[in-house]
């Protein structure tokens, strides 16, 4: 763990230095920015007629002008939207006290301390498939964090390795029978919240009967939609559900 850690930070370190890889960032940045703003009616772009793509891309979706603004005063580049549930915004408010290029920072050092948190875990699950600590654990963990996916992950400003995170979190939490089910429905929960997979495993522990994991799950979906809900209104919700979820099902090119 030491030694991918070590590998991992290093290699991300040096590639930030050298050559900053803004690529899916903006949209988050700019989540924070309008959140801080309060202009929710602004919050997302809207589609172009006939775009075969989502519309959180610069050539699919035309920016309001408020989000455009703000963008061009906090020097964004125009590439990715904000195309994510209103929650995320929430969330993301606090990359709005940082400038563009610090939230980056920061937000490559959060990716890479998740990414190190998957490759922990591969470990953890690796232990528990083998009955004992071996020295092949070591390894796996070492694999993980070293992988050019990693890598990948950690440099491409999106939200790979949090998800990635909350699932190994969800699935070591299915196979420790006993716990309330708090931890491993707040995995499962924010890996639906930020990328939306995190619902395919809902399943598993229905059917291990940990229903406290899935009362958890829900509740913590219910309750962010309805908080959120009184902080920016109805209308962003709408705007999500009807005019961006609606892309978000199109393949990439």
């Amino acid at each position: 763990a030491l030694l991918g850690g070590t590998i991992l930070v290093s290699v991300v370190g040096y590639r930030h230095l050298t050559a900053h890889n803004y690529q899916d960032f903006p949209q988050f940045y700019m989540g924070g920015i309008m959140a801080r703003d309060g202009d929710w009616d602004s919050l997302y772009p809207v589609p172009l007629p006939g775009s075969e793509r989502n519309a959180g891309e610069f050539d699919t979706s035309t920016m309001r002008p408020r989000y455009a603004q703000l963008a061009t005063e906090a020097g964004v580049p125009d590439a990715q939207r904000f195309i994510q549930a209103p929650p995320i915004a929430l969330i993301l408010w606090p990359l709005s006290f940082l400038s563009y290029p610090d939230a980056h920072l920061a937000w490559t050092v959060l990716s890479v301390a998740f990414g190190m948190m998957i490759a922990w875990q591969a470990g953890a699950v690796f232990e528990r498939l083998a009955g004992r600590k071996t020295h092949m654990q070591g390894l796996v963990v070492l694999l993980v964090a070293t992988s050019p996916n990693m890598y990948q992950s950690c440099r491409m400003g999106q939200v790979s390795t949090i998800v990635g995170a909350c699932l190994g979190a969800a699935v070591l939490g299915f196979a420790a029978p006993g716990q309330s089910g708090v931890r491993t429905g707040f995995a499962l929960f924010f890996a639906t919240l930020v990328k939306y997979i995190g619902v395919i495993l809902l399943p598993v522990p229905l059917a291990m009967r940990q229903f406290g994991t899935v009362a958890w799950t829900l509740g913590l979906g219910i309750g962010s939609a309805v908080i959120s809900a009184f902080i920016v209104g109805i209308d962003p919700w709408r705007e999500w559900l009807m005019v961006i979820a609606p892309t978000l099902v199109r393949s990439h090119a």
